[in-house]
């Protein structure tokens, strides 16, 4: 997903302790700024002066609760911000395959 609307957003939930959120850096991108839950992190900057670079880290976090965690990513600026895929993480306890449960939910496009 692209986008180059200011203040555009995606926005997901997953259970687990951890989240990589994966996108593209390139000249004409911008900056974006995650939230998760009630903690807002630092804008971050997805411009790559000199190479291209596809599905590469724009976000990781491995220092949550295992729990439900709602994640917002924002377009801060006119240039774009590219998002590929999510990967989450989960500690995983027991035999049950309930144990094992990853819910990502989301829009599948960039919302206001």
């Amino acid at each position: 997903m692209v986008t180059n609307v200011t203040k555009a957003q995606a926005v997901f939930s997953f259970y687990g302790t951890g989240v990589q959120i994966f996108g593209s850096k390139r000249r004409n991108h911008g900056y974006y700024q995650i939230s998760i839950d009630t903690v807002i992190y630092p804008p971050a900057n997805g411009v790559s002066p000199d190479t291209d670079s596809f599905q590469t880290p724009l976000f990781t976090t491995v220092a949550l609760a295992n729990a439900y965690h709602n994640v917002k990513m924002q377009n801060l600026g006119t240039g774009n911000l590219d998002l590929d895929f999510v990967r989450a993480a989960m500690i995983c306890s027991g035999t049950n395959a309930d144990d094992m449960l990853l819910r990502l939910l989301g829009k599948h496009r960039w919302g206001r």
